[in-house]
């Protein structure tokens, strides 16, 4: 099992017509006015947002702090982060298209995390293992005991949460599949 890398200023690819739907579900209705004001919005967010992650995965023996299920072979901790995400939302805090700057860092962060899931489960498969459900670390303890791991890309465990504040940790374990008789 490989080390993963920390990926920073990656092209993260953002879908104007997914924001839309994440406007939709909060019943802000789309028009030419407002899709030409989203699209500037998203605009702005790739001149002030830099999107990082930082991947590793662990053996049992050498455990970050995860209590690992019986059966799997390693546990995989992803740590992502929007930097200058603060800056961006500021900016918009006063503003009527706040709704939107903050639909495109709920994107952005969903895009981010998946970038690096989607490699871990590439790698996953190829070790003939399935992943688990990803669940987000948030307990103070575990997130000291990684903070190693989370200082690769400059996210920083507070009393608050972390900081950056679009930082996110995630785990899950690999489990070998079944063989076939």
């Amino acid at each position: 099992i490989k080390h993963m890398p920390k990926i920073k200023k990656f092209n993260l690819k953002l879908s104007v017509y997914q924001i839309q739907q994440i406007l939709k579900k909060s019943k802000i209705s789309i028009n030419d006015e407002t899709l030409s004001k989203l699209c500037i919005v998203v605009e702005n967010f790739r001149r002030v947002v830099t999107p990082a992650v930082f991947f590793q995965n662990y053996s049992a023996k050498h455990n970050p702090g995860l209590t690992y299920p019986s059966d799997s072979v390693c546990a995989s901790v992803v740590v992502s982060a929007l930097m200058g995400a603060e800056d961006f939302i500021k900016e918009y805090k006063n503003s009527d298209d706040y709704v939107f700057a903050k639909s495109v860092l709920y994107h952005a962060a969903a895009e981010t995390k998946a970038f690096a899931w989607k490699i871990i489960s590439e790698e996953c498969e190829k070790e003939r293992c399935k992943l688990t459900e990803v669940t987000e670390i948030k307990e103070p303890a575990t997130l000291d005991k990684i903070k190693d791991i989370l200082s690769k890309i400059e996210v920083f465990p507070t009393e608050k949460g972390l900081k950056p504040v679009y930082s996110f940790v995630e785990s899950a374990f690999w489990l070998p599949l079944k063989k076939r008789r």
